[in-house]
């Protein structure tokens, strides 16, 4: 069984969003919401988010399937590739195939959520890169939903919900684990403020709710001002029901108290009620009709255009007429002056406007050409051009309050009267209809209900709501704030003209002013041939009724005077001739007063229009002052009886007139009435059959355009195909090194030219087992060593021999790409004739170093014993030399001098022995290279040497530490031995002055290295000599004994074995040096 859920929340992520997604449902209860995850997909890869939620949630997940219907508690995730629409509680996908530019999905589906969920549409957007969503948000919030957006500190990439917060329509800015409970808590309390059918008119409202909703709207008129009174009531109500659920208030009271103490959420208040959402050429048919219909009328009218926006909200409107007029005046090549008035209630709104920065969702709702040409893209946002940003004007207005921008040439008010009442409609239609210059346009919103325009203005687009002025009417000046005319002040009437182009007085005031002055005095007032007021000197109060008043002089003149004046007016029209009536009592008995009025009929030339001038002035009763002039007086009490007569008798012939046409109206009317619903059908049959076939065609226009693309990838496949071909021909008739392929069942697929003198192979033979076709190579394994290939996918290298040369055979899997699997094997033939005899010449030639490297070892052995025994005897002889001198004058005291000498002469021989031993080492290393090393210890050669400089040691207190990873080495263990013996006596030599000696021996394994590091605490090594340490018979210091062999050597071995040695040092602190043995 199916039940609707509470409410749906949406959720839009892209890069990084995963993370905010876990965390987000890691601490979401089970409460009858349903969740659909819109998340940026790869387009290559199946989504596993549905697999990946199930640990971090208990509610039900679901792919989203074409015709799903949404239930509470369950997870639905968007499929790739596909957009995602809400229709009726019911999941419908799109495919994105074939749809260029980029793919809004979350724009997509906030829009859809928006119209089918309304108020219970929550949208959520978290980490993403990009704007996706900052539009669709702006249609939650105009549907009255809620939207919360993720925190950008907490965000993996911050640029989804900084464009999200840009529009200004976030309700709440959370981390992704405060969401569900904020969501559970507005969810609980909207459910607590929410009646079965939401009141329409306060009539319906409970009297203590009605009375707080008053007092809410007199706090925010009083406080901001802004007077919401004449908004629709179900609307107020909607918006105080979720700010009330927002803050978990219960009481509408303890909210009206929260407002009057809190001005922060009294504006919060009316910013929810300024629904300030609109979008870039909204309803682009409507667009095309005013670039096609309307611009072009305007632009053709003069110089000067003038365009009024009202409710501009954030500006897209705006900019998009702009848009429409630039590429006119571009096309048309002319130079005319533009203003585009743009005006807003929300002051919020209106400084987004003015920016003119707008996030990159918007390159969807307008052509590229477009966007390149009025846009710069900047910081992942689309900033208007300089050049389009100052043809507008943006200010804050009051459509209800403040006077209409006059004299314009098309006014744009689309989607904003819906959300007020009739009353206040009414008064908005009379604004805007006077705004208009004639032959003005209207552009209007689709919903707007446009009945009060049809009597004045012509339709031009019913569908899209556009109209044109007809001709002028007169404006209701109770419509906005304007000074109230009272008894007893001096007032100047507006007139007409004035109302019309907001401008100065017409060019006969000054004329009008000096006669009214000049020849008669008092005061007066110019009509035109409409009785409508256009100017006004003097006096009044005296004369016209202290009321606010409209421009029709009948209407503004008291009872006494008002049939007279009529009927002087029409005399005055039809003979061109003035008109005067005598003294006419008015007022009461006791303070009224005797008025002559004169009516002088004129015209002006430059205007082409006819004028009455109606002059008034107090005077005597009976007096004939005027009658000098010529005008026509009139008899008050004879003209009136006259002129009440003739009115009675049209009066009878119009009642009978309107009888007849009544009852022919009534039988029109029904006939009218059965015709009108017979066209109501076949309209509807049509207009569904229009739908259908432009599904058919769209659905056509876009198959076409699918087959196209994939008739165009299908050809760009089939000239790869046919380039990699020629190229593996090619690359098979140049390769030297014999190739050939094989399949699963080691049927020869493919073959190079070189493999046929290894192999007895044709053309024809492909397709046939390998093993049918005869070789000349030894290669008995073959058939076993493919098989392994194909079945463990590894690769088998061999040696095989023909008659006369030798190769090496390499057997690998052939691995399809697609999937990953072994199709097949390759077997490549290397021939390794001449590397063969070259590793032939090479072992005899290593033989041969060996046999002379041991003849050197010999000679050197020979050589280093002779001298070390001819050395031996010198110094054997010159320490008999000083017994004898010493015992053949044993009386006679030593002589310094040739003690002296004697010692110098032991030294110098000491020297010459340990150079004759490290001479012969070097001689050495390179037979030593060359022998085959042996598993060296290195603790036990550590303690060997320890032995042999035991004395050393214990005589400089040095210590010697050892780590060692790796127990040991295969190495010439002399050579070993050598290394660290000339590396630990060079740490005891250049030891430090202030500290015992202290020596640290570490092996570590390495990735094709051991590392043997030795470190001292010595007297350290300057930077600019380290460099030289290693040169042969070079010594740090002449003060410290030694011959500049040792390192010498050290370095000599480690370079003939593969490695490689450096070295570390810090003067006053110590060196160390660490030796790479190549593995």
């Amino acid at each position: 069984m199916t039940h609707t859920p509470q409410h749906i929340i949406a959720i839009g992520a892209s890069a990084g969003g995963i993370e905010a997604i876990y965390t987000f449902f890691d601490h979401t209860p089970l409460d009858k919401a349903s969740y659909i995850i819109i998340q940026h997909l790869s387009p290559d890869h199946q989504s596993r988010l549905a697999q990946l939620l199930e640990k971090h949630s208990k509610l039900d997940i679901d792919l989203a399937e074409n015709g799903m219907v949404v239930e509470p508690n369950k997870i639905y995730v968007i499929p790739n590739k596909q957009f995602m629409t809400l229709q009726k509680g019911t999941l419908y996908l799109t495919s994105k195939a074939g749809k260029k530019g980029p793919h809004h999905t979350i724009n997509t589906f906030f829009h859809s959520l928006a119209k089918d969920q309304g108020g219970k549409a929550v949208g959520i957007i978290l980490s993403g890169m990009g704007s996706d969503g900052s539009e669709g948000i702006k249609a939650i919030k105009k549907a009255g939903g809620l939207v919360i957006v993720q925190d950008p500190v907490t965000a993996s990439y911050d640029s989804m919900p900084q464009h999200a917060l840009a529009t200004g329509v976030a309700d709440w800015v959370l981390a992704p684990e405060e969401m569900p409970m904020q969501i559970q808590v507005y969810v609980h309390q909207l459910q607590q403020h929410t009646p079965v059918n939401p009141p329409a008119s306060s009539s319906e409202l409970e009297e203590k709710e009605e009375s707080t909703l008053v007092a809410i709207l007199d706090l925010l008129k009083s406080k901001l001002p802004m007077d919401f009174s004449d908004y629709k009531r179900a609307t107020i109500f909607r918006r105080i029901r979720k700010r009330m659920a927002h803050h978990g208030v219960n009481d509408s009271r303890a909210y009206l108290q929260m407002l009057s103490t809190h001005p922060i959420e009294l504006q919060a208040l009316a910013q929810d009620f300024l629904i300030s959402v609109t979008s870039f050429f909204r309803d682009r048919e409507a667009f095309d009709l005013i670039e096609r219909d309307v611009i072009p009328q305007i632009m053709n009218a003069g110089e000067a255009v003038k365009i009024w926006v009202a409710g501009c909200a954030t500006g897209e409107e705006a900019y998009s007429l702009a848009i429409l007029v630039q590429e006119y005046v571009e096309k048309t090549n002319r130079q005319i002056d533009v203003k585009i008035f743009a005006t807003d209630l929300d002051k919020l709104a209106l400084a987004i406007a003015s920016k003119g920065i707008y996030p990159e969702s918007i390159a969807g709702s307008m052509l590229k050409e477009r966007l390149d040409r009025y846009f710069i893209y900047q910081n992942q946002s689309y900033r208007i051009k300089p050049e389009l940003r100052k043809m507008l004007i943006f200010a804050p207005h009051n459509l209800g309050k403040n006077p209409p921008y006059a004299n314009m040439d098309l006014i744009s008010c689309r989607n904003l009267l819906i959300y007020m009442n009739k009353d206040l409609q009414e008064k908005i239609f009379s604004m805007l209809h006077f705004g208009l210059k004639k032959g003005g346009f209207l552009f209007l919103g689709a919903s707007e209900n446009t009945t009060f325009l049809h009597t004045h203005m012509e339709e031009i687009s019913r569908k899209w709501k556009i109209y044109k002025k007809k001709a002028h009417i007169p404006l209701r000046l109770d419509t906005f704030s304007l000074p109230i005319y009272e008894d007893g002040k001096s007032v100047s009437l507006p007139s007409s003209k004035q109302a019309e182009a907001t401008t100065q007085k017409p060019p006969l005031g000054e004329v009008l002013s000096e006669i009214v002055i000049t020849e008669y005095g008092g005061a007066g007032v110019c009509v035109d041939e409409n009785l409508q007021v256009v100017d006004s000197f003097g006096e009044l109060t005296t004369y016209l009724l202290p009321k606010v008043f409209n421009f029709n002089l009948l209407d503004l003149l008291p009872e006494p005077l008002a049939l007279p004046v009529r009927a002087a007016l029409q005399r005055a029209l039809k003979s061109g001739q003035g008109v005067g009536i005598k003294s006419t009592h008015v007022g009461d008995s006791q303070e009224g007063r005797a008025v002559e009025v004169l009516v002088k009929p004129f015209t002006d030339r430059r205007l082409e229009k006819r004028f009455l001038l109606v002059l008034f002035r107090e005077t005597s009763t009976g007096s004939d002052a005027g009658k000098e002039r010529g005008e026509k007086w009139m008899d008050t009490s004879l003209q009136t009886r006259e002129y009440v007569e003739s009115l009675e008798e049209e009066l009878r012939q119009t009642k009978e007139k309107l009888h007849d046409t009544q009852e022919k109206l009534v039988a029109m009317g029904e006939n009218m009435l059965s015709f009108n619903e017979e066209l109501l059908s076949a309209n509807e049959e049509m207009q569904s059959a229009n739908e259908e076939m432009q599904s058919s065609n769209e659905e056509l226009q876009s198959v076409n355009e699918e087959l196209q693309n994939v008739n165009s990838e299908y050809q760009g496949k089939i000239k790869e195909l046919t380039e990699l071909n020629d190229d593996l021909n090619n690359y098979f008739r140049s390769n030297v090194n014999g190739q050939v392929f094989v399949d699963r069942e080691l049927k020869l697929k493919k073959f190079s030219p070189s493999v046929v003198e290894l192999i007895n192979l044709q053309e024809r033979d492909i397709g046939r087992p390998l093993d049918h076709i005869t070789t000349n190579i030894k290669f008995e394994t073959f058939r076993e060593d493919m098989t392994k290939v194909i079945a463990e996918g590894g690769i088998i290298v061999k040696e095989v021999q023909s008659a006369h040369k030798c190769y090496q055979v390499m057997a690998m899997p052939y691995i399809r790409q697609s999937d990953n699997r072994i199709d097949g094997a390759i077997l490549t033939f290397y021939e390794i004739t001449e590397l063969k005899r070259l590793q032939g010449e090479l072992q005899e030639r290593n033989t041969s170093l060996l046999r002379i490297n041991d003849d050197l070892d010999t000679f050197v052995f020979t050589a280093s014993h002779d001298l070390l025994n001819l050395i031996a005897h010198i110094q054997g002889l010159i320490e008999l030399l000083h017994i004898t001198n010493n015992s053949v004058n044993p009386d006679t005291s030593v002589n310094p001098q040739a003690e002296e000498f004697y010692r110098m002469i032991d030294t110098a021989i000491t020297k010459f022995k340990a150079l004759i031993r490290e001479l012969s080492g070097i001689g050495k290393i390179e037979s030593e290279r060359l022998r085959e090393g042996e598993d060296v210890y290195f603790e036990e050669l550590i303690e060997d040497i320890k032995l042999s400089i035991a004395t050393l040691l214990e005589a400089t207190h040095t210590q010697i530490e050892v780590a060692f990873e790796v127990p040991s080495i295969h190495f010439s263990k002399k050579n070993l031995r050598s290394m660290l013996y000339n590396l630990i006596s060079n740490a005891i030599k250049y030891k430090s002055s202030e500290r015992d000696p202290h020596i640290v021996i570490h092996t570590k394994a390495l990735p094709g290295f051991l590392l043997l590091r030795v470190e001292d605490n010595g007297m350290g090594i300057e930077q600019s000599k380290v460099a030289s340490i290693f040169t042969l018979y070079h010594r740090l210091s002449e003060q410290i004994e030694g011959q500049g062999i040792g390192l010498y050597l050290t370095q000599k071995i480690i370079h003939a074995a593969g490695g490689h040695i450096e070295v570390e040092s810090k003067v006053g602190k110590g060196t160390t040096f660490r030796l790479f043995f190549k593995l």
